[in-house]
């Protein structure tokens, strides 16, 4: 998992380069917020062009648990906003919220190691300028939940070389001027992507 890299040029989470003006996710649950070690880029490494190349993946069809546009979120998850956008999301009340942008499956102030830790979850939230936002991967897929389009794409991965990662599913959301990315990091055998369905479902913009 990455905290937020803050600096003139941009910001750096889950292996997704942005820029401009950044807003993090905090948490609105009843989780307390933690501080973590840093550890290696998930996803997908910047190339000199500008364009992230993925690292010791490929990009492959999208899971059929993949999220659509029905919630289906249990009463009792707990909820994550950004105050500053007026974004809001759900969270399973077993997870851990921090400050940096990302819920966990498991607790952070338990596992410092630079790897994920086995069959976990984490998910990341990065909003900004759309100027600086990564482009649509040509494999990508059409995507759209509570009145946004954009589109989704997700990565195979080896644990063996990508610090205990199975898959990578990355979410863009177009919101006028900015972009909101949603990206799930799996390190499990067999990718919960119903839980990320029911996270990505429970999405809500103020009005």
């Amino acid at each position: 998992m990455n905290k937020p890299l803050f600096a003139a040029g941009g910001l750096l989470l889950g292996g997704i380069v942005t820029g401009g003006a950044i807003f993090v996710a905090s948490s609105g649950g009843e989780e307390e917020a933690v501080q973590v070690p840093e550890s290696p880029s998930p996803s997908a490494s910047l190339t000199p062009g500008g364009s992230p190349s993925p690292t010791s993946s490929s990009p492959t069809p999208i899971d059929t648990h993949a999220p659509t546009a029905t919630p289906t979120v249990p009463e009792d998850w707990f909820t994550y906003s950004v105050p500053e956008t007026g974004i809001t999301l759900r969270y399973p009340p077993s997870w851990y919220a921090l400050k940096d942008g990302g819920i966990y499956s498991w607790d952070p102030a338990t596992w410092n190691r630079p790897s994920y830790p086995p069959e976990s979850m984490a998910v990341s939230i990065i909003y900004g300028s759309s100027e600086f936002a990564e482009p649509r991967p040509a494999e990508a897929m059409d995507f759209s939940v509570a009145g946004y389009s954009g589109w989704q794409i997700t990565y195979s991965k080896n644990p063996a070389n990508d610090d205990g990662l199975t898959r990578v599913h990355e979410i863009a959301l177009q919101t006028g001027a900015s972009t909101l990315f949603v990206i799930a990091s799996f390190s499990q055998t067999n990718p919960d992507e119903r839980t990320f369905s029911q996270i990505v479902n429970s999405l809500r913009f103020a009005q």
